[in-house]
């Protein structure tokens, strides 16, 4: 029997998965909805956020948003060590027969992670082929002061991901528990989130201190436990 049954919990309640009241609470679910908006309009966004408030995710869900039609590339630019370059994205974008008969993919939807990396080179060829080759181009970067070049500024449509508090960890836990919270009190909460990077790693921190609790045979999970 799982610490969680013997709390009467049918599944895990702080399980890591995606869940629709995290990407609530750290703002996922709206902006997501806006950035798809923008794309669809054909727009250069910049995404920013600190470690941990979604952005993975973000770049996650509109790749299934698109999912069979070929038009999506994802480029990191902080472990790539190639620049942008728009005639080979097009060539490569299309799968494995598109390459091997050399059709080119218009349309083409540009994910850039860790955007802030890129080379002014790269800036460049974005906005060259901006609504030729690609119809919207999403950088994100976790650098909240960074400051693009003047050409992807005039361009840009721009959001962020709000940091994950002490009090959305609180409401976070409560909807989790079903309101039971007995087991993982305020006071325990506020400790976990202060050790904690991410909203998953806090997710993880709460499964691990109220396994060791029921483990002890506690109804109410202590600092000894994390």
């Amino acid at each position: 029997m799982t610490w969680y049954d013997e709390l009467d919990f049918a599944e895990n309640p702080f399980t890591i998965k995606p869940r629709e009241e995290l990407e609530e609470y750290i703002g996922q679910k709206k902006i997501l909805n806006q950035i798809l908006r923008k794309v669809n309009q054909k727009k250069i966004i910049i995404l920013r956020g600190e470690l941990g408030t979604g952005k993975t995710s973000i770049l996650k869900s509109i790749i299934n948003e698109f999912k069979g039609e070929r038009i999506v590339y994802y480029h990191n630019a902080f472990s790539s060590k190639q620049d942008i370059d728009a005639k080979k994205i097009s060539k490569n974008a299309g799968g494995y027969l598109s390459r091997k008969l050399g059709v080119e993919t218009k349309n083409i939807v540009l994910l850039v992670d860790e955007a802030h990396v890129l080379s002014g080179k790269s800036f460049e060829e974005i906005t060259k082929n901006f609504k030729k080759t690609f119809r919207a181009v999403v950088l994100v970067t976790s650098e909240m002061n960074y400051k693009f070049p003047s050409q992807i500024d005039k361009l840009k449509e721009e959001f962020q991901l709000h940091k994950f508090t002490s009090e959305m960890a609180k409401e976070l836990v409560a909807n989790r528990l079903n309101g039971e919270t007995e087991i993982l009190p305020d006071e325990m909460v506020e400790k976990i989130y202060d050790k904690s990077k991410t909203p998953r790693e806090f997710l993880q921190r709460c499964e691990d201190a109220c396994k060791s609790a029921v483990e002890k045979g506690r109804v109410t999970v202590t600092v000894k436990d994390f």
